[in-house]
């Protein structure tokens, strides 16, 4: 929790160079280097076979001394995903012809090189987190990297590079995101050897991370469906506009991915025990920090989402309803989703590509209905049908794992905390609008946090029934 937060002194720029950046490269050019960078996100899953999200279930089981086994077969392996990658999304237009956007193939060809920085990264971020040390995707990933590629786009943009300059400060920022990956690596594992060497990775591992491939690329679908859906339906404009209200609600969910390997290395080596109330009490310790971070930070977004958007460009506020309407879906997701990792780390992650093809269904058809309709407020809605119909499915499919719900009476208090905090800045907000017009949301804000952060305060300093018998055996 308090690396997450650390980390987020550096995301507090990022929104302030994201505004600079829209307003010098236009919507339209932000527009194609989101979508291009959502497709390449979804090769760079395909590079990956898995095989990160494996290591989360295979490194936690290696005996003393074998720290490293397997791990340099996976990066060998990526290396050679993504090379070929690479080339073939360089040299063929398929992904500007699929969006329609034959301009975007000059885009395309500078951010192409980037797939292999991303691939190994990924492998570095996971090898880390499996010994416990998130910092590779806290710092680095949700840190560095969202705020150094604009500030490059920045410097870029005045070279007279012109929108090239996006594409190529994200190649730049994913290696240098590469370096400190590779560096925290070291690290981390500093004095264990490389093992005997490997033509390929570990059979087991190769069998574990098969279901969370695919598991992974549909997520991946999932998490871009609504770029995809735009690219396809909308134009660039539309998207461009639609991003920057993403880039402001998408921080809510960007909180509990800081704890989700976390949380999936912690119920691999319970789970196997049976130590139920271990887990309980584990999995719902760590649900109340990471809603202690997001529920204050959606009731900030609610608030002052209507004064922001703005600065992204005189259209830009025609997005507020739609950051509205994502915060309240991303608030459950952000929190309550977090039950997938109940699935995955305890052997159950081929149920999670189910539940994400159930998920795109049901959002594919929202995007088809209600996005021509709409707009943005229908594109809005439609994704955050998907988010919340796959929290859902892990919720219940969590209970069936653990064979009772996975919360302690803690979480039910901060539950009563976080509606109590809610209905006051409400009240204050609608009440006071009429003397006060917009202002009346800054006085709700502060009613939010006059209840909240006692409460909070409160319920730290409160351990729950279960710690005094759990607590020792962790």
């Amino acid at each position: 929790m308090r690396v997450t937060l650390y980390s987020y002194s550096l995301r507090f720029g990022t929104p302030l160079l994201l505004i600079l950046v829209i307003r010098l490269y236009g919507a339209g050019a932000y527009g194609v280097f989101a979508v291009v960078l959502a497709l390449l996100t979804f090769v760079m899953r395909v590079c990956l076979l898995g095989l990160d999200k494996g290591l989360l279930w295979w490194l936690p089981r290696q005996p003393p001394g074998h720290s490293r086994e397997g791990i340099g077969a996976v990066l060998l392996l990526c290396l050679i995903t993504s090379s070929v990658a690479a080339i073939g999304v360089a040299f063929t237009p398929w992904i500007a012809d699929w969006a329609g956007q034959p301009d975007a193939t000059t885009t395309v060809r500078w951010m192409a090189a980037s797939l292999i920085p991303m691939t190994l990264s990924e492998v570095f971020i996971h090898a880390c987190a499996a010994r416990r040390q998130p910092e590779g995707q806290i710092v680095i990933k949700d840190g560095l990297l969202p705020i150094l590629t604009p500030a490059l786009a920045l410097a870029l943009h005045f070279t007279g590079i012109g929108n090239a300059g996006l594409a190529l400060a994200h190649t730049i920022s994913v290696t240098i995101g590469l370096a400190a990956s590779a560096g925290l690596f070291a690290r981390v594992y500093a004095g264990s050897a490389w093992g005997r060497p490997r033509p390929l990775p570990p059979g087991p591992l190769l069998r574990a991370a098969q279901p969370l491939w695919f598991a992974d690329l549909l997520a991946t679908v999932h998490g871009r469906l609504d770029l995809y859906m735009l690219a396809a339906l909308s134009d660039p404009i539309t998207a461009g506009l639609y991003q920057g209200a993403l880039q402001i609600a998408q921080n809510i969910v960007a909180v509990r991915t800081s704890f989700d390997s976390l949380v999936t290395v912690l119920v691999a080596e319970i789970h196997p025990t049976g130590g139920v109330d271990r887990l309980v009490h584990g999995f719902s310790h760590a649900l109340g920090l990471v809603a202690l971070i997001v529920v204050p930070l959606t009731a900030f977004i609610l608030a002052f989402a209507a004064w922001i958007l703005p600065l992204l460009g005189p259209d830009f506020g025609e997005g507020v309803p739609a950051v509205w309407i994502l915060s309240g879906f991303f608030v459950i997701h952000g929190t309550l989703g977090m039950n997938q990792q109940i699935l995955v780390g305890s052997g159950r992650g081929a149920w999670v590509p189910l539940d994400a093809a159930v998920s795109l269904l049901i959002g594919g058809l929202g995007f088809v209905l209600l996005l021509p309709r709409l707009g943005l407020v229908g594109a809005a809605i439609a994704n955050g049908l998907t988010y919340l119909t796959l929290s859902l499915l892990f919720i219940v499919q969590a209970r069936i794992v653990v064979g009772v719900w996975p919360y302690d009476r803690r979480a039910a208090r901060l539950l009563g905390l976080c509606g109590l905090a809610a209905l006051t800045m409400a009240g204050l907000w609608l009440g006071l609008r009429p003397p006060l017009g917009d202002w009346a949301r800054l006085a709700g804000f502060l009613g939010f946090l006059a209840v909240f952060i006692p409460g909070a305060r409160r319920l730290r300093r409160t351990p729950s029934a279960a710690s005094s018998s759990v607590a020792p055996a962790a």
